[in-house]
């Protein structure tokens, strides 16, 4: 396995540390002829000026795609409309960034269906503990009037933000070919790279799985995710920060995928009585897989189970970690680990408390606990 997880990262982590953040992710064939700023190429209405993205999606119907030129916007920018497409000229290096600490929580926030954004640049969104770069799903953590799904988050270089990444209830999202880094700890409240949240306490967590709105069928793919003061990733539900144990009810992420993503240097800057610091985090969820991931050389743990069920973690990679490089924790049931691969960390390599009824097959690891046997782990 080892081998075979080298190629990989010699294919894909090896292009993208070379190209970040504009040659690998960008957005080709892109042409905003005769406009310096955003260009809706269904109408043809060029808006200039720094709220130049802001006013063309505020103006944009159904459906329309906006091209951006080259420059320096403002966040701030809600999409209310299905299927607009945002999209950055090939070598624009257009940037979307904040006025300043009183200016929007977001800077992009997505309220509709089928929405692209691909290309961009987005830092300085720190002046609240809810900020994110890319909100999908409404405007907050307690809006539950603007779902929103389906969402392509694709080709951007997403950097210290609060937050950088945040699906809210959000479904059918395709998160791919992203950096995403050195997210920020405002407030002792955030910090993930990219959050997946779906609820706090059961009650919650029953409504969005009852209505559809809890996470499912997301598919976060090939992502560079490095030096987030949190986790890289957190998918799920009852995060720590206000929440140290888990209900009855677990948040449906089924038919999420992570896959193919790159974690590293994660974690380092955690607030106050937070544990939940590493490479990817699935928390008080039900379903997803997890495979073919490098989380390596974060802190805790590389890639964490815990308060979950029904979870595939197959193929992946977590060496060099501070605490552990698995973890499999706190009631788990059903879930799966096979063919992983772990050394060299820091405390034990594949680190589980023996609850819950879990299988194992084929990993290999140094050290193990409850034991290397119970791991099967070669």
């Amino acid at each position: 396995m080892r081998r075979r997880r080298l190629r990989l990262l010699a294919a894909v982590g090896i292009g993208l540390a070379v190209a970040l953040p504009t040659a690998v992710f960008n957005v080709h064939g892109v042409v905003a002829s005769g406009c310096s700023g955003a260009k809706n190429r269904t109408s043809g209405t060029c808006y200039a000026g720094a709220g130049a993205i802001k006013n063309a999606a505020a103006a944009a119907n159904p459906g329309d795609r906006i091209d951006v030129s080259s420059g320096t916007y403002n966040g701030g920018v809600t999409v209310t409309k299905a299927n607009v497409q945002l999209v950055a000229r090939d070598d624009a290096h257009a940037k979307v960034v904040s006025p300043g600490q009183s200016g929007p929580t977001h800077a992009f926030t997505v309220e509709a269906n089928g929405v692209e954004i691909r290309g961009f640049e987005v830092y300085g969104f720190v002046g609240t503990s809810e900020a994110c770069g890319i909100f999908v799903g409404g405007s907050d953590f307690v809006d539950h009037a603007h779902h929103a799904n389906g969402a392509v988050i694709e080709g951007n270089n997403v950097h210290d933000n609060g937050r950088n990444i945040c699906l809210w209830q959000s479904n059918d999202n395709l998160v791919r070919h992203n950096r995403i880094a050195n997210s920020h700890d405002v407030n002792g409240s955030n910090g993930d790279g990219l959050l997946s949240y779906n609820g706090t306490g059961d009650a919650e967590i029953t409504a969005a799985n009852t209505s559809g709105h809890s996470g499912t069928n997301n598919r976060i793919i090939e992502n560079w995710v490095t030096g987030n003061a949190r986790s890289g990733m957190f998918i799920g539900a009852c995060p720590p920060v206000g929440c140290f144990s888990g209900g009855t009810v677990h948040d449906n992420i089924s038919g999420t995928v992570i896959k193919d993503n790159h974690l590293s240097g994660n974690g380092f800057h955690p607030g106050a009585g937070n544990n939940e610091t590493g490479g990817v985090s699935i928390y008080d969820a039900s379903g997803g897989t997890v495979i073919d991931n490098d989380a390596n050389g974060n802190d805790i743990f590389g890639i964490s189970v815990d308060l979950a069920d029904g979870v595939t973690v197959k193929d992946n990679t977590a060496d060099n970690n501070v605490n552990h490089g698995f973890e499999d924790l706190f009631n788990t049931s059903g879930n799966s680990f096979r063919d992983n691969e772990a050394f060299n960390n820091g405390n034990v390599d594949m680190y589980g408390d023996g609850v819950g009824a879990d299988t194992f097959g084929d990993n290999d690891c140094g050290t193990a606990t409850p034991s290397k046997a119970a791991w099967q782990c070669g």
